[in-house]
């Protein structure tokens, strides 16, 4: 995959001292980015960006090994995961023709490793304190930048295939949001401004998502003093959920705004309630410190 890429961009093989919002510091020079996909532990991340994080995390035994962990395979593999819980280690890689690394969840002493397993040759071991996130509390990436990969985020049943997609992620939501207009050209031209139907049209779409989410209640259990419960389902839920997206969206084709017109304005606005918050939460902490 990387000699594949290698052939459309340009690889860079330094390293990265610090991560700003808008470039990347090598140790030989800078880099400014639009957009930023980092598959590094999130732990790591933090640090280069110059952010203290509370992250809950667990570390990673890695151990290369000679000792093949499915020699009577006959299928051709590069990664093999492990779930049976009386198999200590949980995934292991070709490393080389006739080299194998194999991934424990936890620290764990060549001593143990070799108690638990006997029958593993082991080579080397290394043991990488930050491991995996096990929450993405306190973990959201800052803006223009994604976090693709298990060692990034909290899921350690991540795939290489789920970072392809993630990856992806993006002009999926450029696809969405295209479909949606696409769909909603069938019922006014959005190059025509006529005032009046922009309004008409507003009203019709917020009464369409009030309906919606009222759908969406009736999909849960939310009455006082209600005697007969349900089972909440969740693909109703998720339906009723995206009918309301749906609908919401026509409001922005109305008014002819754009994706970057939503990605900006969503940014800004979200600067000012954290702004907000942050004034609210001192304002409180004050008046807390003024009663004692």
């Amino acid at each position: 995959m990387t000699r594949a890429l290698a052939k459309e961009v340009r690889v860079i093989k330094d390293r990265v001292v610090k991560i700003t919002s808008e470039e990347i510091v090598t140790e030989k020079g800078r880099y400014r980015y639009t957009e930023l996909i980092s598959t590094i532990p999130a732990p790591v991340f933090w640090e280069l960006y110059g952010e203290e994080k509370q992250l809950k995390y667990f570390p990673e035994t890695f151990v290369l090994s000679k000792t093949n962990p499915v020699p009577e395979s006959s299928i051709y593999w590069d990664i093999v995961y492990f779930i049976d819980k009386n198999i200590p280690y949980t995934r292991v890689s070709k490393y080389s023709n006739e080299l194998y690394l194999y991934e424990f969840t936890g620290e764990i002493s060549k001593k143990e490793i070799v108690k638990l397993l006997p029958k593993l040759e082991v080579i080397s071991i290394y043991t990488d304190p930050y491991g995996v996130v096990i929450t993405d509390l306190n973990n959201v990436p800052p803006p223009n930048v994604r976090f693709v990969g298990r060692f990034a985020t909290w899921n350690h049943t991540y795939k290489i295939q789920d970072a392809i997609k993630d990856a992806l992620a993006r002009y999926d939501f450029i696809s969405v949001w295209n479909k949606q207009k696409d769909f909603n050209a069938n019922f006014f031209d959005f190059n025509v401004k006529d005032i009046e139907l922009q309004q008409k049209l507003t009203k019709d779409f917020v009464l369409h998502v009030e309906d919606e989410a009222h759908e969406l209640l009736r999909e849960i259990n939310w009455k006082m003093d209600q005697y007969k419960t349900k089972e909440v389902d969740r693909d109703h839920l998720l339906e009723e959920w995206i009918d309301i997206f749906k609908y919401w969206l026509g409001i922005g084709n109305v008014w002819g705004f754009t994706l970057e017109d939503f990605l900006n304005e969503f940014w800004r606005k979200s600067k000012i309630v954290d702004e907000r918050f942050k004034e609210f939460i001192k304002e409180k902490n004050k008046k807390r410190i003024q009663n004692k």
